[in-house]
């Protein structure tokens, strides 16, 4: 081993220039420590900006709603014995003796329920994740996180809030649909049953019925009745019209058989006809068959009153039911252009807003945008149409 001292072995013989490419080399270095800790944080902001945005997918992506128990929601929902039916979200249902609820969508999004004949009491827990609606044959509620109760006969449906808002929507509804708030309610007639009827501006009690079996409500109404002209009849009366009208769609789609709501969609010479037609698709868990009932409704008789609503029904499944976005907008389009009453007009411009951009169309969703803010400046939606279109 050598014993030369050590700083004889660093100063002999060192070329200056290779001293500065060791300096040049250093500070290389140097350089690229100092930038390492910026490349973390810079890697953790966009782990976090991922995480967001995954998350902010997350609702689109949650389950189904399921019984408190866990289980999942049986294809009929009946009053249970001594107790209501709880779900898991802590949403309360009490039914009557023989009424039943068919689930016919239940996502993350939504949860749609078709009532049969009878009464039912909904105890929606407010501000969910999903959309609630209840079909009620003659009327469609839409709840927005209240208590309300519906009850059902043959030729009416009644609809009162004991506690939040519901969107009471049909085509025997004035204006196409109404909001309720609580100690409000409204029955719906078809034209088989006595007429109730009421002048404007609304009576300061409630409105009398002809049926002693649907209750009066404490608080005035402010909603007033609609009566509309009857349906065209159909003759001779097949089998499963009368199921129809009693609202059990179920034992209706059963009764029309192997291809009966193909058959009776080709049959169908009103759209009366064939606007019963998809309601029995629809309305027994089989809303892909609703589509054709539907277009040719759109199709024939594009003029007739029922149209727009038909329109906007069909961007509903396409959009809820199966996924057709493309389709569910043009859907909402045709529902707009045909001149949708009332406060689904809203509704059909914020769910064209929001078809666009499940389609991935951001020019169209941007231009839908903008049609509603135009049209309802302080509407219900204007937050959630800025975030599907910001």
């Amino acid at each position: 081993m050598s014993e030369r001292p050590l700083g004889d072995k660093l100063t002999k013989d060192l070329d200056p220039r290779a001293i500065d490419e060791v300096w040049d080399r250093i500070e290389a270095r140097r350089g690229r420590a100092r930038l390492a800790p910026r490349l973390a944080l810079l890697a953790g902001a966009l782990a976090l900006v991922l995480l967001f945005v995954l998350r902010g997918r997350a609702p689109h992506e949650a389950v189904a709603i399921r019984l408190a128990t866990g289980e999942l929601l049986p294809p009929s929902l009946e009053a249970a014995p001594s107790h209501d039916i709880v779900l898991d979200e802590g949403s309360r249902l009490s039914l009557s003796a023989g009424t039943k609820l068919l689930p016919i969508v239940n996502t993350g999004r939504a949860l749609a329920l078709t009532m049969g004949p009878g009464k039912a009491t909904f105890d929606v827990t407010p501000n969910g994740p999903r959309t609630w609606t209840v079909e009620a044959g003659l009327a469609t509620v839409t709840v927005l996180g209240t208590r309300f109760v519906v009850v059902r006969e043959e030729h009416r449906v009644r609809v009162e809030v004991e506690r939040g808002h519901v969107r009471v929507a049909g085509l025997r509804v004035p204006n196409g649909s109404v909001d309720l708030v609580a100690g409000q309610w409204v029955t719906i007639e078809d034209a088989a049953a006595a007429p109730v009827r009421a002048s404007a501006p609304p009576p300061t009690g409630p409105v009398p019925s002809s049926s002693p079996a649907l209750p009066t409500s404490p608080v005035a109404p402010s909603v007033v009745p609609s009566v509309s002209a009857p349906r065209a009849a159909l003759s001779p009366e097949p089998e499963w019209h009368p199921l129809a009208k009693k609202g059990d769609y179920g034992a209706a789609y059963d009764a029309l058989g192997k291809d009966g709501i193909a058959r009776e969609t080709k049959r169908a010479t009103v759209a009366s006809e064939l606007l019963q037609v998809a309601d029995v698709a629809r309305l027994s868990g089989h809303p892909a068959q609703a589509v054709a009932p539907l277009e040719r409704l759109l199709a024939e008789h594009a003029g007739d009153p029922s149209a727009p609503q038909a329109a906007f029904t069909l961007g509903k499944i396409q959009l809820d039911a199966l996924g057709n976005a493309r389709g569910a907008a043009a859907a909402f389009e045709r529902a707009i252009a045909l001149g949708l009453p009332g406060a689904l007009r809203e509704d059909a411009f914020f769910r064209r807003v929001e078809a666009y951009a499940k389609a991935g169309d951001t020019t169209s969703a941007h231009a839908a945008r903008a049609s509603y803010d135009a049209a309802f400046p302080e509407g219900r939606y204007r937050a959630k149409v800025a975030a599907l279109a910001p």
